[in-house]
């Protein structure tokens, strides 16, 4: 949490930051984190169509973690260009 401050020290961090990334179940090692990350991840779509989806804005913005974008060939990880423009 503190290392997360420091990343945004003088912004505010953006609401689409989640920190800590991942549910507390108590991981211990990068296997256990990556699951971790993983299930919140499913939380977080569930949620989404529980609630009827997002607005278009909010599926800009998770269109690679949720199958709205295709991914880039070469595999490359791409910044969005509004990552921290909020």
């Amino acid at each position: 949490s503190s290392r997360i401050r420091l990343l945004f020290k003088g912004l505010s961090m953006p609401a689409f930051v989640h920190a800590p990334v991942g549910l507390a179940i108590g991981a211990d090692g990068p296997e256990e984190i990556a699951i971790s990350i993983a299930a919140e991840l499913i939380v977080e779509r569930r949620l989404l169509q529980r609630l009827g989806g997002a607005d278009e804005d909010e599926r800009e913005d998770r269109g690679y973690l949720f199958s709205g974008w295709t991914e880039p060939k070469d595999g490359q990880a791409e910044a969005g260009s509004r990552a921290c423009s909020r």
